[in-house]
């Protein structure tokens, strides 16, 4: 049932029906718990506090991720705690706290590669990778990117290949790699006033 719940909380995600997802999901957070299978709480948690921030619901995503990392430092579970790291690094890089982000991102991202990440952390990993690119780091947000797409491409979650392709393509742009990011054109991702527009460009599939 576990299994399911997640499942569907993907479909659901790749159809934007949003809520439905984080219905999904918090459904998945009960038969965690109720199992005694802290981690993958802890990804539920995580992977519905992704669609409120999709959704800009910042407050709550900000609160369910630390009610995340509470449940994951309680139990001891570094992995969990690099899960909900990583989505409180989301949140603020949202609101300009770069640093911050950076530096959730540099704990969490390495313990979650060695692991293999929960697919909501590979769409937060394009983030990082996103915040690179900002920084002008094109190597490091090509490397980060090319990583975390070939994960949804063997599991099939077309919603974080589009999120990695934004990532990438703009990289690739930025670099003057006219040809090599060619295909960012199909998207049609208008250009961001704010980085959190940049975000939430067109979402959907």
């Amino acid at each position: 049932m576990l299994a399911a719940a997640n499942r569907l909380g993907q479909f659901h995600l790749t159809l934007s029906r949003m809520e439905e997802a984080i219905s999904d999901f918090e459904s998945a957070e009960g038969i965690a718990a109720q199992l005694g299978e802290v981690e993958a709480q802890v990804n539920a948690v995580c992977a519905a506090a992704l669609v409120r921030f999709n959704l800009k619901r910042m407050e709550e995503t900000r609160l369910q991720a630390h009610r995340a990392l509470e449940i994951a430092r309680a139990a001891g579970s570094p992995v969990a705690e690099a899960s909900a790291d990583l989505v409180l690094g989301l949140e603020r890089m949202c609101f300009g706290a770069t640093t911050d982000a950076e530096a959730s991102f540099d704990r969490a991202v390495p313990v979650l590669r060695k692991v293999g990440p929960p697919l909501h952390a590979l769409e937060a990993i394009g983030f990082a990778g996103l915040l690179h690119s900002w920084q002008l780091d094109y190597e490091q947000a090509d490397h980060a990117v090319g990583w975390t797409l070939q994960r949804p491409r063997t599991l099939g979650v077309p919603y974080h290949i589009i999120m990695n392709l934004f990532v990438r393509g703009m990289a690739l742009f930025n670099q003057g790699r006219l040809s090599d990011g060619a295909w960012f054109d199909l998207w049609r991702i208008p250009s961001p006033k704010t980085g959190c527009d940049n975000a939430f460009s067109n979402r959907k599939l």
